[in-house]
């Protein structure tokens, strides 16, 4: 069982210098994949952008893992995006219990795309800054900035969503 990992400081779709897609990069779909049980993972610290669907994918047989900290969908500094060609995907998708997402800052998934999207059961979503540059002021695109389908006892609370063309928030069955 993959339990207890730590993935910090790395560039997942990005260049060294985390601030483009390397040229020639023929992008992966998805950027950092925690599934098949794996548990009480960190993953923390990472600059992840222009990969083609998801930057974070947890899958619903994954429970307890942390995703903080992380530069998503942007440059390494936090102030400008770095998306790919379709970014209509997702900076995080959770779809297990008890995970948290938190201190990320999120952009550049515009049209229908999602900051951060929950369909997993009591998790919390809290300090993040979707849409919005690191700076507090800078604007980063984002289409729904938080989504909740089908999700129960989750917390979304302190976040900062900005600069999106849907909801900020949204609660669907």
């Amino acid at each position: 069982l993959a339990r207890g990992n730590v993935v910090a400081g790395n560039f997942i779709g990005v260049d060294l210098g985390g601030s483009r897609q390397p040229s020639g990069n023929p992008y992966q779909w998805w950027g950092l994949v925690i599934q098949r049980g794996a548990t009480e993972n960190t993953i923390e610290s990472n600059v992840m952008a222009a990969n083609g669907l998801t930057q974070v994918f947890v899958d619903a047989t994954s429970d307890r893992n942390a995703i903080v900290g992380n530069r998503i969908g942007t440059a390494a500094s936090g102030m400008t995006r770095v998306a790919h060609e379709d970014a209509q995907g997702a900076g995080v998708v959770v779809a297990s219990g008890n995970d948290v997402v938190s201190g990320n800052v999120i952009g550049g998934f515009y049209g229908l795309g999602h900051g951060v999207w929950i369909t997993g059961q009591e998790n919390l979503v809290s300090d993040n800054r979707i849409g919005l540059a690191a700076n507090g002021t800078g604007d980063l695109a984002s289409g729904y900035g938080i989504t909740l389908q089908d999700a129960a006892d989750t917390v979304v609370q302190d976040n900062v969503v900005a600069f999106g063309n849907e909801a900020a928030i949204r609660v669907v069955d």
